[in-house]
């Protein structure tokens, strides 16, 4: 069963945080950016917290170079010790991504020697993040780390396959699983949930139009089989799943989303 929630958002004042306590919403996801003041009213309605650490300026954990990677988990430490204090225990982390951006036409001539340097570049970012995150879980023994699944070629855990080969080499690593990314990943939403739904700790729950990240509400034009059918299969599960609506926009908005998600779920019209 899924318990859902929201993102902090900058067009969000503090008095919509009753207005989406009652109507059902529980869950709010932090960042280090969201306002202390708004951290504040949320604990007085007795949200929930969980938190998303920050991916931004250079937030590599898979960076292979040893020193500049150290730093970055540093950092990162920082960060979750942070959402500890809040009373954040569900967190989710990038994975982040390759130095090498040159991805040409498959067709061309030069496709496989170009693929061959991408995918050595590849192997040692994964094995420098598994030991980031090694080290993370292994300090964070009661807190739930989880990585998200992400679309560009050059990101690391792209695609359903290399998610799942990655997670289950650790006891302890969860699954975020964004909508969002699936869709312009290329893949199903589904394929993740057949491949992955034991791991998966919270979902980022938005849609876009298959091309570009633009977080858009959850709306009927833009829902299809592939989301609905996936989130439905979540929803009968028996893993606990948190559902963070993830749309950096107002109220309305959320709040739209909301009630077509319990729409869906209910079997009624979006």
């Amino acid at each position: 069963m899924i318990r859902f929630g929201f993102s902090y958002s900058d067009n969000l004042k503090t008095y919509d945080l009753e207005r989406l306590y009652i109507e059902g919403l529980r869950v709010l996801e932090l960042s280090s950016q969201t306002p202390k003041d708004f951290i504040k009213s949320a604990r007085f309605l007795q949200f929930e917290f969980t938190f998303h650490v920050n991916f931004l300026r250079g937030m590599n954990p898979s960076y292979p170079i040893e020193d500049i990677r150290r730093s970055i988990v540093s950092e990162m430490i920082k960060e979750i010790e942070y959402a500890k204090d809040l009373g954040a225990y569900n967190i989710t982390v990038h994975g982040g991504y390759i130095s090498w951006f040159d991805f040409i036409d498959e067709n061309l001539a030069e496709y496989k020697a170009y693929d061959e340097i991408a995918q050595k570049e590849r192997m040692l970012h994964l094995k420098a993040l598994k030991e980031s995150l090694e080290e993370i879980i292994d300090r964070f023994s009661n807190v739930k780390i989880s990585v998200e699944n992400l679309y560009f070629p050059f990101e690391l855990l792209n695609n359903p396959y290399e998610l799942k080969d990655f997670v289950y080499q650790f006891n302890k690593l969860y699954i975020t699983l964004d909508f969002g990314h699936a869709k312009i990943s290329k893949y199903r939403i589904f394929d993740y949930v057949n491949l992955v739904s034991d791991r998966i700790a919270k979902l980022h729950l938005h849609t876009n139009d298959g091309k570009y990240d633009l977080h858009r509400p959850i709306e009927s034009d833009l829902i299809d089989n592939d989301f609905s059918d996936s989130l439905i299969k979540l929803n009968s599960l028996d893993n606990e799943i948190i559902g963070i609506i993830e749309l950096h926009r107002d109220y309305s908005a959320i709040s739209k989303s909301f009630k077509n998600i319990k729409n869906l779920l209910e079997g009624g019209v979006v």
